[in-house]
């Protein structure tokens, strides 16, 4: 699914299209993020909550849950509300690529307890979007992270060796949960 808060962009001609970037939250109010940027701001959060939520009623159940740079962050936050009782489905595991922690204050607290979901995260030597140092301090808020690391930057590398890595903790966690 698509983060549902649409970027407003400078020219005011470009038709609002799938196209068009979108963001899971906002770090500041004139809809405007910055993962680097500690801010006590994060202006659309509840909507993209009640997105996931919606989306889980119509399509779930699910298995598991992959997110890329601000997805892979919103999902750490589903698994440490879900793992609260706050966000009330079930999925198994997750797949984070180009992942960080929230540096948005409301979200601080989220932070505090262990995440027990398996997680697979993908990390970039060189990702200049997501800095690498920023994706291996969230590793911390797991209990016994899988971590896959390529020279790139913020991309999901696909070539056979990262594949095979995608498939062994696809297929362990998939074969526990049947």
């Amino acid at each position: 699914m698509n983060a549902p808060n649409i970027i407003k962009e400078d020219n005011a001609e470009i038709p609002q299209t799938e196209t068009r970037q979108r963001a899971w939250w906002f770090s500041k109010e004139q809809n405007f993020f910055c993962a680097q940027e500690v801010s006590d701001i994060c202006k659309g959060f509840q909507e993209s909550l009640d997105a996931v939520k919606q989306e889980f009623d119509s399509e779930g159940p699910f298995d598991g849950i992959l997110g890329f740079s601000q997805g892979a962050a919103m999902v750490t936050l589903l698994c440490a509300l879900k793992e609260t009782q706050a966000f009330p489905y079930q999925f198994s595991f997750v797949f984070l690529i180009a992942a960080f922690q929230s540096n948005s204050k409301p979200h601080e607290a989220l932070y505090c307890s262990t995440i027990q979901t398996p997680s697979l995260h993908v990390i970039g030597d060189t990702d200049l979007v997501i800095p690498k140092e920023m994706s291996e301090t969230l590793l911390n808020c797991y209990l016994n992270p899988v971590v896959v690391q390529h020279p790139g930057g913020h991309y999901v590398p696909v070539s056979g060796q990262y594949k095979t890595h995608y498939l062994q903790f696809l297929q362990c966690h998939l074969k526990s949960n049947s």
